[in-house]
């Protein structure tokens, strides 16, 4: 060391250090260094780090920057080693990545293109909903949230977002990078669990015939309360907006109807349909059976209906002293 030159130890005093020219730290067990510690050594020249068991994650992303603004010549470089954590260790400080770069999101996926492996693109994460929900649950939130995807983080978290578009995404594709050659410092966190937004819906009618004017009821299945809720019965009542999931209806006339649920959340639907028969009750129905029977003849029997529809009639024969015949129409 030239006698110009001064040194400061690591155990010396850190206001004696100011003016220091070189500072030799080597050999000292040191796993991290403070950046405050280095903000005023505005006269290093020559920075000896060599031989200490670096833990190289964020705490240390400022070194190689620092050494690089301040041109501070760094002593064995290469004996300036990582120990921690061990997928780094033995790599020289100065050569990990510190991805310390940022793409304007918190939290983003990448959704991979099976063709090539590679991020297709990029989700980002706006919103956070409590813990312990079921990916369904997430999902139907989501979807209720006007997001297109949804997903979970380390902590269980359910986060919210929406596919950026090719020219916006393209800042956070870097971080989609595996695998990455350092830490990731100040950049998104990445979700690995991510799933499309749904909202899964169901209607459920009374599942059998029913009568005109008799009063059915028709209940649509949400995992998440939602707004508006457009109803139509498929006759002449037309459409019909509320926000209740159950719902009662008469049909006045008989046939086969198509019933729609339709959910509105912010400018998107979803719908849901069953189907419902109804019958009318006969205003009128007599068995018209001939007053003279002969033996070894047919017998011919005739139904009078007015006003009924899908319906059955059963009927028996009763001769003296013989078991009745029956008969089913």
């Amino acid at each position: 060391m030239d006698e110009s030159q001064q040194s400061c130890m690591a155990d010396t005093v850190a206001l004696q250090c100011l003016s220091a020219l070189v500072m030799d730290l080597s050999s000292n067990k040191i796993s991290t260094l403070n950046a405050e510690m280095f903000l005023h050594l505005i006269s290093l020249a020559k920075l000896d780090l060599s031989g200490n068991p670096f833990f190289c994650d964020c705490n240390l992303a400022w070194l190689p920057r620092w050494v690089e603004e301040r041109n501070v010549k760094v002593s064995r470089p290469s004996e300036t080693q990582c120990a921690q954590p061990l997928e780094l260790a033995d790599l020289p400080v100065f050569n990990v990545s510190f991805s310390d770069a940022t793409c304007g999101a918190d939290y983003i996926a990448c959704l991979p293109d099976n063709s090539t492996g590679g991020a297709e693109s990029i989700v980002r994460f706006t919103s956070r909903l409590p813990q312990n929900l079921t990916e369904e649950m997430c999902s139907a939130l989501c979807y209720a949230d006007g997001q297109d995807y949804g997903g979970f983080s380390e902590e269980a978290d359910c986060f919210c977002g929406f596919a950026l578009e090719p020219n916006v995404s393209s800042g956070c594709l870097p971080f989609c990078a595996r695998p990455l050659a350092g830490p990731l410092c100040g950049g998104p966190t990445l979700l690995s669990r991510v799933f499309p937004a749904v909202l899964p819906v169901s209607l459920e009618g009374p599942g059998t015939p029913c009568s005109a004017y008799q009063e059915v009821a028709f209940i649509l299945h949400l995992p998440v309360a939602v707004g508006t809720i457009q109803w139509d019965f498929g006759d002449e009542t037309g459409l019909f907006n509320t926000t209740k999931t159950t719902i009662l209806q008469v049909y006045t006339l008989p046939g086969l109807f198509d019933v729609t649920a339709t959910v509105f959340v912010g400018n998107r639907f979803i719908s849901a349909q069953t189907e419902i028969e109804v019958l009318a009750s006969p205003e009128e129905m007599a068995l018209q059976c001939p007053s003279l029977v002969k033996t070894n003849e047919s017998l011919q029997l005739h139904i009078k209906n007015r006003g009924g529809t899908g319906l059955s009639v059963a009927y028996n024969i009763t001769v003296q002293d013989q078991e009745p015949g029956r008969g089913e129409e």
